[in-house]
């Protein structure tokens, strides 16, 4: 009973310490006492205190941590993605939905690509590079946060290398990659029958040996140029997510197509500058169709040979001059070590 008393006797109290707080300015109008400013403060202390913890409690409660991922899922997905845009649970939905969209961008690459150079024809070889720029600087500009474009398998094979990418993820990336450029050129053989023929398929002008180091050098110089703006950082996605995106990101954009379109003005006179494989594949299938297949699987092995090694070169290049520089607020990035291979 003792303890009733005493509760109803505190909560008395509280209350008409709130009320006076709450009367002060009417009191001192007319004639009152006055409250002062410490008094105020420290009448309001504990509902502030109060309401403060339950901001920590409620903001602890829904904050999401990073997940975290197993060797295996590490080195079939990919690195950790982001915790708030996909889960680990839901990484192999995400991870379908890159490939579908991958083989997407590749399609569209190749169509709008190889469809203008069909219609503009081999001698103007400005509007043809201009073309292959235009396509690429939309599908970054569309894909911007939301996936990668590759539409290479060269590109995609150095990612696999520097661990952007998982192994799984990659050999798929390059099997839509070869499916898309296929469909592509045969939508293509069917929309332009007039033009028909070799459809814009890469053929050498020059001696095979010439036109291998054309295309090791225009290739190691886009992979050179993709690296470089994709960061050094293995963990780094070509395109990243929303909460990631910078700068770079958006330089990337449009320095990238400028790298194509430079190549495709300089090697078209000289090997058609294919700088894909896919792409090389594609239209060497359909000019056999039509019956030009003697004259574009004559130096067929340049567009792998070249294209790969050059792709190969020019990541080294990146890793040797940027990704080792170290200094005493950035530690050296070793892509290569034993931590990188253990997929941790």
């Amino acid at each position: 009973m003792t303890d009733v008393v005493g509760q109803d006797t505190a909560d008395e109290t509280t209350s008409s310490s709130a009320q006076s707080v709450a009367s002060g300015g009417a009191d001192e109008q007319g004639g009152g006492p006055r409250v002062s400013q410490q008094e105020v403060a420290e009448a309001l202390l504990p509902f502030l205190m109060q309401a403060l913890q339950q901001e920590a409690i409620t903001t602890s409660s829904t904050a999401q941590q990073q997940p975290s991922v197993t060797p295996r899922q590490r080195l079939l997905f990919g690195p950790a993605p982001k915790a708030r845009y996909v889960s680990v649970e839901h990484m192999p939905t995400a991870w379908w939905r890159s490939v579908a969209a991958e083989a997407l961008a590749s399609f569209f690459f190749i169509f709008f690509g190889v469809g203008n150079a069909t219609l503009q024809g081999p001698t103007r070889v400005v509007s043809i590079a201009i073309g292959f720029a235009l396509v690429l600087t939309i599908l970054l500009g569309s894909y911007l946060g939301h996936g990668d474009v590759h539409v290479n398998p060269v590109v995609t094979l150095c990612m696999m290398l520097l661990g952007k990418i998982g192994v799984l993820r990659g050999a798929f990336y390059i099997v839509a990659q070869f499916g898309a450029s296929l469909l592509a050129v045969f939508m293509l053989r069917a929309v332009l029958p007039e033009q028909g023929g070799r459809l814009a398929s890469t053929v050498l002008q020059l001696a095979p040996g010439a036109g291998l180091v054309v295309e090791i050098l225009c290739t190691a110089f886009l992979l050179f140029t993709i690296f470089a703006m994709a960061g050094g950082d293995p963990h780094d996605r070509l395109t990243p997510g929303p909460d990631t995106v910078g700068m770079r990101t958006l330089w990337a954009g449009l320095v990238i197509p400028f790298t194509v379109e430079l190549c495709h003005l300089f090697a078209i006179p000289l090997t058609g500058c294919s700088l894909n494989p896919a792409r090389s594949l594609a239209t060497a299938a359909v000019a056999t169709l039509n019956g030009y297949g003697h004259e574009v699987w004559a130096h067929h092995w340049v567009y792998w040979v070249g294209p790969i090694v050059g792709g190969l070169l020019g990541s080294a290049l990146h890793y040797v001059l940027f990704a080792r520089v170290v200094d005493s607020e950035h530690p050296p990035r070793r892509y290569f070590d034993k931590t990188f291979w253990s997929c941790t």
